[in-house]
């Protein structure tokens, strides 16, 4: 049993260097996290992440001015069925802390 099949069923919270890692097919990292986004894909894992992510992961491509890459960061983050972006307020911040 790999360490994804233990999240099977599970939400699970997602910083944003496993999103970067996937997204742009870091050559060490990569590997690793893609059976976790299959299961994302495939609706076997939820995963939940802050608009704090969106903006983290933005700035690269924006300051390269790579619209692509930024789009496909929008569009991972914004629209993909399992992966809900949330607002951060004070009281998670407070809570996070």
């Amino acid at each position: 049993m790999g360490w994804v099949d233990k999240l099977h069923g599970r939400l699970i919270a997602i910083d944003t260097a496993p999103i970067i890692y996937f997204i742009e097919q870091h050559a060490t990292f990569g590997p690793v996290v893609e059976p976790l986004f299959d299961a994302i894909d495939a609706a076997q894992v939820r995963a939940v992440t802050s608009v704090l992510t969106l903006c983290e992961v933005l700035v690269h491509p924006l300051k390269n001015h790579d619209e692509g890459l930024a789009r496909l960061y929008n569009d991972t983050l914004l629209s993909s069925p399992n992966i809900d972006t949330l607002p951060i307020t004070a009281t998670v911040c407070q809570l996070a802390a």
